[in-house]
């Protein structure tokens, strides 16, 4: 249980391919930043999703 309360799922979006190109603007580099919040943001929601769902049949078992 403690595994699942302390895990934090944005590790498991790829920084990877958000990284814009080293000559970036300062817009390109804020939408970037946007779309890696906005990424891990709903990871994080999906996997508080699954575990509260995980949790609800366990409880009914």
């Amino acid at each position: 249980m403690s595994a699942l309360e302390s895990y934090d799922a944005a590790q498991d979006v790829p920084v990877g391919r958000h990284m814009p190109p080293s000559d970036a603007t300062a817009a390109e580099l804020a939408a970037t930043a946007f779309q890696l919040r906005a990424e891990i943001a709903e990871t994080r929601a999906h996997f508080a999703s699954l575990v509260g769902e995980f949790l609800h049949d366990l409880d009914e078992t």
